[in-house]
């Protein structure tokens, strides 16, 4: 794994009081504190997790999780990201080589044809300095979106995903897709490829 240089704390907001107030943190297993709520962000397996503290208990419990198919439809929300963390911890080694993804990630294939060349008109609309993944996974979007962005920053909640991408060098932190700890204006582009079925 690559020794992460994590952005600069205070380019992100508090995903507790929403205020851009935090500060890197010397404090052992803290990457950050909020210094107006004193809120305090720690690291899970190396990576930085911006997420409010009772979305840490999602995280904790998501391998007890057990899905039965008759409750899906009134499925609670914490249950839903339980379940993708689980799965995706799971699957992470695989991903990319499953039938069912396969396509996606076949180097010079039309999927990866066309997210480049989608990202090339976004870097050139937006002004290509920012982009932020959504749901980034192994850091598909992020390695199309390297040359076209001079800063690319993914969020996940899988470590297992998160490790891939960080072993290729993509910057990722763990943060909750429906609590994005960005201020507004802080990123040029915002992608969120094959994650919206996830929510």
């Amino acid at each position: 794994m690559n020794s992460q240089q994590h952005t600069d704390v205070t380019f992100f907001r508090c995903p507790s009081c929403g205020t851009e107030n935090l500060i890197a943190s010397s404090e052992y297993g803290v990457y950050a504190q909020c210094t107006k709520c004193l809120e305090q962000f720690g690291l899970i397996e190396t990576f930085p997790f911006l997420v409010r503290r009772d979305f840490l208990s999602v995280i904790g419990e998501a391998n007890d999780v057990c899905i039965q198919a008759e409750d899906l439809d009134a499925m609670a929300a914490d249950v839903v990201k339980q379940a993708n963390i689980k799965f995706h911890n799971a699957i992470a080694e695989e991903y990319e080589h499953d039938v069912s993804t396969f396509d996606i990630f076949r180097p010079g294939g039309a999927c990866q044809q066309r997210l480049k060349e989608t990202l090339k008109e976004a870097s050139k609309t937006s002004g290509g300095d920012v982009m932020l993944d959504v749901c980034c996974g192994t850091g598909n979007v992020l390695l199309a979106g390297k040359d076209e962005f001079v800063n690319c920053i993914g969020i996940d909640i899988s470590v297992n995903m998160m490790k891939i991408a960080a072993y290729r060098d993509l910057e990722v932190i763990g943060a909750d897709a429906t609590n994005i700890p960005f201020p507004d204006g802080s990123v040029n582009c915002v992608t969120a490829f094959s994650a919206l079925h996830h929510l």
